[in-house]
């Protein structure tokens, strides 16, 4: 999906100098524009009602440049930068606060799998998105209590390379490291993440692992995760087990809570080929305290526009209690810190993608 530019004027027009262009060379503009309005019935501190308009209810807004360059021998050099954005107001957002802050990266790719470094996806993250069973939506979906345990450590994660082999009879893994830079402390900062996965007949099952480590060379934010999907026909069912655990400082606005696990279950279904519905349900459990719980229920229904347009309606409920903050859209609050109680969240909204 894009538009595929010729080299030579994406770089003269855009950048602002020459290059040669090449028939085994090209660059990929793409992105996704998402905007709806949002209804919450109570608000972090007991607030009140919100209704707002929402920016990426469905997924992140961001823009890209994927480029790619044929060497020969069945070897491909390439690159990515993808910046994310607020369509509300035009600012940066949906990233790492940099203008490329989603992903920055330069990829070597052959027969041997591909090698990328720079700013990217960490493999945990990548299997948690793509197990989610509705599609790592904003609202009411994986990213709520990734990001209430997590924050954003292992999503947008810099000055790190990737290792990702071909795949063999089904089989592929991932391995990324980033080492730390800082002199006389080897863990000082360091970022290891790992992730391995069959699919074959409609199956799926992933594991992965996730350790980032302080400026002291203390482990801050470490993942697990174990997880399946099995597709037939127009139907996927999803089930995965996260456990997210953050020893030296604990959850962003929850500062005991340092070892959740998150139990995960839902599905889609393809009814016509204009509609789209999805739901899930995601327990998190303090493995600490075990009165420290939340309940989040989605139902997600998409309405096929076009190939690239759907519009769409997300209606998300969390029951929270102890000291369990889990929100509902990690757009509105990203980082949880709701009182016990009911919270339900609906929005519905537009999205294009390019």
């Amino acid at each position: 999906m894009g538009h595929r530019l010729a080299r030579g004027t994406l770089v003269a027009g855009i950048l602002g100098f020459s290059s040669f262009a090449n028939a085994q060379s090209s660059v990929t503009l793409y992105g996704s524009v998402d905007v709806g309005v949002y209804y919450q019935n109570r608000s972090v501190g007991n607030q009140g009602k919100l209704f707002t308009l929402v920016d990426s209810g469905s997924t992140s807004n961001r823009w890209g440049l994927l480029g790619t360059e044929d060497l020969g021998g069945g070897l491909h050099a390439g690159f990515r930068l993808e910046s994310g954005f607020l369509a509300t107001t035009g600012a940066l957002g949906h990233g790492n606060g940099n203008f490329f802050g989603r992903q920055a990266y330069v990829s070597v790719d052959g027969n041997f799998g591909s090698v990328t470094a720079g700013l990217q996806y960490s493999p945990f993250y990548l299997v948690v998105a793509d197990n989610d069973p509705q599609g790592n939506a904003n609202q009411g979906a994986s990213p709520v209590p990734y990001l209430s345990n997590l924050g954003k450590a292992g999503v947008y994660t810099s000055s790190v390379a990737t290792y990702t082999t071909p795949v063999i009879y089904g089989f592929s893994g991932s391995l990324m490291f980033g080492p730390g830079g800082v002199a006389g402390n080897f863990n000082s900062g360091k970022q290891i993440s790992a992730s391995a996965r069959y699919a074959n007949h409609g199956l799926s099952a992933s594991i992965a692992y996730l350790n980032i480590r302080d400026a002291s060379g203390h482990v801050a934010q470490e993942g697990r995760i174990v997880a399946a999907k099995y597709t037939w026909g127009s139907v996927t069912v999803n089930g995965m087990v996260t456990n997210y655990r953050t020893p030296t400082a604990g959850q962003p606005l929850s500062p005991t809570i340092r070892n959740v696990n998150v139990y995960t279950l839902g599905g889609s279904v393809r009814p016509t080929p204009f509609i789209v519905l999805s739901g899930g349900v995601y327990y998190s459990h303090d493995q600490d305290h075990g009165k420290n719980k939340s309940f989040l229920y989605s139902l997600n229904g998409q309405y096929l526009l076009s190939r690239r347009t759907y519009l769409y309606t997300i209606v998300s409920l969390v029951h929270n209690q102890g000291l369990m903050g889990t929100g509902v859209s990690a757009d509105v609050s990203p980082t949880g810190g709701f009182s016990p109680g009911n919270t339900v969240g609906v929005a519905m909204g537009i999205n294009h993608r390019f």
